[in-house]
C-alpha cells in the first residue's frame, strides 16, 4: 500500500490460517529485525468456526496482532455461535507473550495505531474483509506527521 515515515504498510488477501502462518513468517524473514503489526479479519462466521484453533496459532510470527468483528459473508446467516471476540480470546491465550488487541470496528484501531507504531515497523491488513481501510488511514495518519 505504501511507505511513509519509516512504516511500511501492506494489505494481504491471506485469510486461511495457513497462507496467514506462511505470510507472516515471510515477512519476518525478509523484514529481519522490524517489528510485525498484523491487523487480521476473519471472513465467515463458519470458516472462523471451523478453523478457529488454527487461526489461534497462525500469527506466531507477528510481534502485535489487532482482531475485529468478524466479517460477514452474503451467503450465510449469523446463528450466534460465533464472534470476533471468541477468536480474540484464543489468540490472546495463545499468544500470552505478545501483545494482542480487540478493536469491533476496523477503524476503532486507528487511534491506537497512530499512538503505538513507530519508524521501522510493517504494519500489515489481513483478510478478506474490509479491514484494508485501516491500512489507507494509517498511512494517511503519518503522512500528517
Amino acid at each position: 500500500m505504501g511507505e511513509s515515515n519509516g512504516v511500511i504498510v501492506i494489505d494481504d488477501y491471506a485469510h486461511h490460517p495457513t497462507a496467514i502462518k506462511s505470510t507472516l513468517a515471510g515477512l519476518r524473514e525478509f523484514y529481519k529485525g522490524r517489528r510485525l503489526v498484523v491487523d487480521f479479519m476473519s471472513h465467515t462466521y463458519s470458516r472462523t468456526a471451523a478453523l478457529l484453533k488454527d487461526f489461534a496459532s497462525s500469527f506466531i510470527a507477528a510481534d502485535e496482532i489487532i482482531l475485529h468483528k468478524i466479517y460477514a459473508s452474503a451467503r450465510e446467516q449469523y446463528d450466534g455461535t460465533i464472534n470476533g471476540k471468541d477468536l480474540f480470546n484464543l489468540v490472546n491465550n495463545k499468544n500470552k507473550k505478545k501483545n494482542v488487541h480487540y478493536f469491533e470496528e476496523v477503524l476503532d484501531a486507528r487511534e491506537y495505531l497512530s499512538k503505538t507504531l513507530t519508524e521501522g515497523d510493517i504494519f500489515i491488513t489481513m483478510g478478506a474483509g474490509d479491514n484494508w481501510r485501516l491500512g489507507r488511514a494509517v498511512l494517511e495518519d503519518r503522512r500528517k506527521l
